[in-house]
């Protein structure tokens, strides 16, 4: 009886260890599946990634054409203007002022806009001051020149306007002559 026990236990244990090789080689066919799924998915992303580089550097390339063929006519105008022979200088005057007119319009078009800067309060994220003069007719810190205008894209100080802003006037004390 108790060699049939121990065959039994034996072809229990052999069943066993079978069906434990069979389950891990499952496994081991799972896992193989999934690295591969990972490298499909890595592969993928891969790809992805460059597609993406691809389009931003053409989008890049459009948006940049687009700009440049709007800032031709102005270019053309100013050679038109520089290759005038008319001595009129008023009519020249004109003709600039039509062109600084066209190169605003055409950065209005693309996102930017001027910094305001003469009369308001000076801002050091879009104003950067060259000097200060005491002033009796300006604010301490109002901005009352401007020596190169500041520019913003997309609400983006790309160019802080270069101002002169007034400083607090201080009246001369004169000394008496009993002093």
């Amino acid at each position: 009886m108790v060699e049939i026990e121990k065959e039994l236990m034996r072809k229990i244990k052999r069943k066993k260890k079978i069906e434990l090789i069979a389950e891990i080689e499952e496994k081991d066919v799972q896992i193989e599946e999934y690295l591969n799924l990972a490298r499909r998915i890595k592969a993928d992303f891969e790809n992805y990634k460059k597609q993406q580089e691809k389009q931003s550097k053409e989008l890049k390339n459009i948006y940049q054409s687009n700009v440049i063929f709007e800032l031709l006519p102005v270019y053309d105008n100013l050679e038109r203007a520089l290759n005038q022979r008319s001595g009129d200088t008023e009519k020249f005057i004109e003709g600039i002022s039509f062109i600084k007119k066209q190169f605003e319009d055409i950065l209005a078009k693309i996102g930017a806009q001027r910094i305001k800067a003469i009369g308001e309060e000076f801002d050091p994220r879009f104003h950067v001051a060259l000097s200060a003069i005491p002033s009796k007719e300006h604010k301490e810190n109002s901005i009352i020149d401007e020596i190169q205008s500041g520019w913003l894209y997309n609400e983006i100080c790309i160019r802080p306007s270069q101002v002169i802003i007034g400083a607090k006037w201080q009246e001369e004390k004169t000394s008496s002559p009993m002093e």
